[in-house]
């Protein structure tokens, strides 16, 4: 009991000479609370940054048909982990860890093991990201871009990554032809679908117009060979239809 009071009196002596020597610093509450605040308003941001771009990567590969790939099977599956915005994603997580640096300043978080609030972390933006997805918020915002009322947000909806996929093509049936159909994309562009015996239907080979399609096929000029074609029950209604 000695012992221990004499250890706490020497850590109090050594605190209070480390303040008279200029080591440590002596700050009003305000300077905490400040500081807090400011570390809160950090986080706000960087979480909406991350909200943003991880809900972009998911309205990215739903709109080039990315997303759509793994329902054709293992070539499929190939192209989907190809085409992925993997920058997008590192960037992504690179904020997740921030935000995770920034949540650890405080000490109701501090304490926690460092997976129990990367968990945390992730959960809160993967429930955001499904809450924008269902109120449209990018479908959205990239049909007023094409409309002329978001300059600033239209490069940004025009960008490559949404209709520039080698082997595979997402948009609207246009027109059908007698040896396959035409497919409008996102940038406006038509493509002639050219389909075979070989040419496999997803869930079958009846097409009409203004049906929003997937067509896995390499790409020559403005021709496709059609590897496989999937007809989408799209409910993300980013085409415009006739």
């Amino acid at each position: 009991m000695v012992n221990h009071m004499e250890e706490k009196q020497s850590v109090k002596e050594s605190i209070i000479a480390k303040i008279k020597s200029g080591e440590i610093k002596m700050h009003p509450r305000l300077y905490f609370v400040l500081k807090a605040a400011l570390i809160v308003s950090v986080i706000f941001v960087v979480a909406l940054v991350a909200l943003y771009i991880s809900s972009f990567v998911l309205f990215i590969t739903r709109a080039n048909g990315t997303w759509f790939l793994p329902r054709f099977g293992p070539p499929g599956a190939r192209i989907f982990f190809g085409s992925l915005p993997w920058f997008l994603i590192l960037a992504t997580i690179v904020l997740i860890l921030i935000l995770e640096f920034l949540a650890k300043k405080f000490a109701i978080i501090y304490r926690r093991p460092i997976v129990y609030s990367i968990i945390g972390i992730v959960l809160i933006v993967s429930l955001g990201v499904f809450a924008l997805d269902r109120a449209r918020f990018h479908p959205n915002l990239f049909r007023q871009a094409r409309q002329g009322h978001w300059p600033i947000m239209e490069s940004i909806y025009r960008q490559p990554g949404l209709t520039g996929l080698k082997d595979a093509h997402r948009g609207v049936v246009t027109e059908l032809t007698d040896n396959g159909f035409k497919l409008k994309k996102l940038n406006d562009e038509i493509l002639q679908i050219t389909t075979d015996e070989k040419t496999r239907f997803f869930p079958d080979q009846n097409l009409d117009e203004n049906d929003v399609v997937v067509v896995m096929g390499r790409r020559t000029d403005d021709t496709v060979l059609a590897k496989a074609v999937r007809r989408l029950d799209d409910e993300f209604e980013i085409f415009e239809r006739r």
